[in-house]
């Protein structure tokens, strides 16, 4: 990590409010590091479940146009895009 800073927002989602819950994710985490005065923090938005498949699209969304790393849980076990996998291995041990 390196003393870089990291700014989480932990969402619950269910099939019909799963858009919803990723636009405010979304907005509050601009918000957070506006408010905190941390423009170079990585955003972190960790959802408990994968996206259903009808927003699956905002995995790309997210990672390659807002920059933001999407993470979500399945079965006890912590999942996420590629790209989020490799900027965030220190959460999984892996360096």
């Amino acid at each position: 990590m390196n003393n870089h800073p990291y700014i989480f927002e932990i969402k619950s989602l269910t099939p019909e409010n799963a858009h919803y819950q990723i636009r405010h994710g979304i907005s509050q985490l601009y918000e957070y590091r506006y408010l905190q005065a941390l423009p170079e923090a990585t955003l972190v938005l960790l959802v408990e479940t994968r996206l259903p498949a009808e927003i699956a699209w905002m995995l790309h969304y997210l990672e390659k146009d807002r920059d933001i790393r999407l993470m979500w849980v399945c079965d006890n076990e912590l999942y996420a895009g590629v790209e989020t996998q490799e900027k965030l291995a220190f959460l999984r041990g892996e360096r």
